[in-house]
Order: C-alpha cells, then structure tokens, then sequence
C-alpha cells in the first residue's frame, strides 16, 4: 500500500504483490518474500518500474521490460528471503545465504551472484543499515557485510553465547535493530528466555567494537531526522517563554537532525532524561596463581555515585557468590571487604549516570595453600 504524505489512509498499489520486506534501492523498490494470486514465492524477489514505486507491470511482460520491471526467484534450499538492504547495490539476505545484486541496467537489469552461503539473517528486524556495512543476526551470532564477500563475525565468543543464553529464539521475528548516527551505536530490542515482550537492548559501539546491553522493554526502533518548529508550534511547547528548553536560537528548532527513538505501546519515545543504573562487572580471576586470595579493598576507578560487590566461588563449577554491596569511601576511594577465596571478579553499581570507566584496584594478599 502507498500513503500520500498528510493524509490519513493508505490505498492499494495497483499490481503490486504482498511482500514481507520492502527496501528502496537506487530508482526502485524491491520486495521479498512474496505471495501473489495467492500463492506464497518466499525465496522470490520483484522490483518496481525504475523511477515509480507505484508502477508494477506484470513481470516478463512487454511493459515491464519497458520500465525495467521485474522479478527473480532465489535458490530455495536457502530460505525465504528475510531481508533486502544496499544503497548502490542490493544485498540480499535469505535465512541460509545472502545475494548481492548489481545494477547492470536493460535488459538483464540485475545482475544476481550469491556472496555468502555459510549464514544468513535469521531475525528480519536486525539487519540494520550504516554507510555501506550492514549489521545483522544469524544462526550463529552477530555478523556484518558490505555486500562484497563473505560476513564478518562481530560478536564470536562471549556476546554471540550471551545472547542464545538470553533470548528467546521462538521470537526472532520481533527483533527490532536500528541505528543512532550521533553516538555510534547500532541497537537491537529482543524478547529475553523468560519475557513476555521485547524487554532487553543489545548495543553495539561500531565506532570501538565493543557490546553492551540494557533492561528496557522496546517494541520497535527507529532513525529519522526531527521535524523543525515555527513560532505558530510553540503554543504546544510552552507559554513561557523564559522557560523555553532550549533558547529560541538553538539550532534544534530548525529540525533536520540526526533522531533516534523507540516505540512502546503505541507511544514514540526519545532516548533521553535521566541515566539510568550502569553495571560492570570484571572478568575473574585467580589472584594467586591457583591458590586462595584475600581481598580486602577495591577501588573503582570510574566517578558517579559508586556501591561495589566483590564475586567469589572456589572452583568454575561453583556459583558465584556476591557480597553485600560497599559504599566508596569518599576519603580514600575504596570499598572494603572481607573476600577470601580461589576465584574473583568485582561488581560496580553507578547511579546517576558517569563520564569516565577505565577499570578496577584491588588489594589482595595471598591467604593459603591450594
């Protein structure tokens, strides 16, 4: 379906087939997933008239060869198409593969050559788009491509395991992934094993190659640009104009920046006010070479407001037990314990938020035999 931009209702594209993905690619549209007269062609992609969206000849037909037009089934034993990203060229992605179609104009148009049959996007949603790579979730793990070879894994190892152990995986259709441009970040909302809804975000620093994630329940992400404001707005902002958050020269009121948002119960939301709870937590270790240690202060080295654990179990089978949590003391910056075991790690709770992390001190000693 097609809307006109300040009405109201969609109306039915005439021609066109229903498809599961959608993505706008040099002068056309191209769709995947499809089902026409009826009859589902999921590894099937249709692309519209070059330069008309809302032009959909019959494909094979004299008219479609006209205006360029046309359709191309992809090999079935890969899956159903899941989704179509690229800006000069098409990538492709079916659930087992992925495609990269070239532009090569009449009367072939695109030219089909599959780039990478070891892994596919498994999670429609999380294939996000920035510049030329494209982030997106496999079977496996977390992967990249620009559309010229084969993927590139970004998550092996720690993050890939974290994210089968805290997903339910019976919901990657509501996975939802998009891009905050200003920070850098590529986010992915996701159903947890025991949740009932999209209640964790995963995030990417594509700028430093580093993961994070956050308790938070989004339904879907988005990217867009803000809309400017005239002064006929601002009876809606405000009537007080001292009180006006930012000043009326602020270069925001002209719109046409970089946004990033979420929706969640039908409401549209912005990532901003107050921080919320920062965790982290270290990698353990053996502090004695295999023997017991005992740890008697810890200093994070990081600002906020500050409370610190201290993890401790006597073998990697065993669960890890945590202390109380300690306040820094303002007059040293240490937290202190009374830790003594053959494996450690350190827990830092910041609230209010925090401008700097760089790591944990500890004071340790060696406590015994092993």
């Amino acid at each position: 379906q097609k809307q006109t931009s300040g009405t109201s209702t969609f109306a039915d594209v005439s021609g066109a087939p229903k498809a599961a993905c959608i993505w706008p690619l040099k002068n056309f549209l191209m769709v995947g997933d499809l089902e026409q007269s009826s009859v589902a062609y999921p590894y099937r992609v249709q692309w519209s008239a070059i330069g008309d969206g809302d032009n959909w000849p019959s494909p094979g037909s004299a008219d479609a060869e006209t205006v360029q037009s046309g359709e191309q089934d992809l090999d079935a034993q890969w899956g159903k198409v899941t989704a179509i990203r690229g800006a000069d060229y098409a990538i492709i992605f079916q659930e087992k593969a992925i495609t990269r179609a070239t532009y090569v104009g009449a009367p072939i148009v695109w030219q089909f050559d599959t780039i990478d049959n070891e892994r596919g996007c498994v999670a429609p949603g999380s294939a996000v788009q920035v510049g030329r790579l494209v982030y997106f979730w496999a079977s496996d793990g977390i992967y990249v491509t620009d559309g010229s070879g084969e993927s590139r894994p970004i998550g092996h190892g720690k993050v890939d395991q974290w994210l089968q152990d805290n997903m339910n995986t019976d919901y990657y259709g509501y996975v939802s992934g998009s891009h905050d441009p200003v920070r850098k970040l590529v986010f992915w909302s996701f159903r947890s094993a025991n949740g009932t809804q999209n209640d964790r975000l995963l995030i990417y620093n594509y700028a430093e190659n580093k993961f994070t994630y956050a308790e938070m329940s989004v339904e879907r992400l988005f990217s867009a640009t803000t809309a400017g404001s005239s002064l006929e707005d601002l009876d809606d902002i405000t009537t007080d104009l001292d009180a006006l958050t930012p000043s009326l020269d602020d270069p925001r009121w002209l719109g046409g920046g970089a946004y990033f948002g979420a929706i969640y119960q039908g409401d549209l939301y912005q990532f901003t006010g107050s921080a919320l709870d920062a965790v982290i937590e270290t990698g353990e270790a053996s502090l004695n070479s295999g023997r017991k240690a005992f740890v008697r202060a810890v200093k994070p080295i990081c600002d906020g407001n500050l409370s610190v654990q201290v993890g401790t179990r006597k073998t990697q089978a065993d669960s890890v037990t945590w202390s109380s949590a300690a306040s820094v003391q303002s007059d040293t910056g240490f937290a202190y314990f009374r830790a003594n075991a053959f494996y450690h790690r350190v827990r830092t709770t910041i609230t209010g938020g925090f401008t700097d992390a760089q790591g944990m001190e500890l004071i340790a000693r060696a406590s015994g035999a092993r």
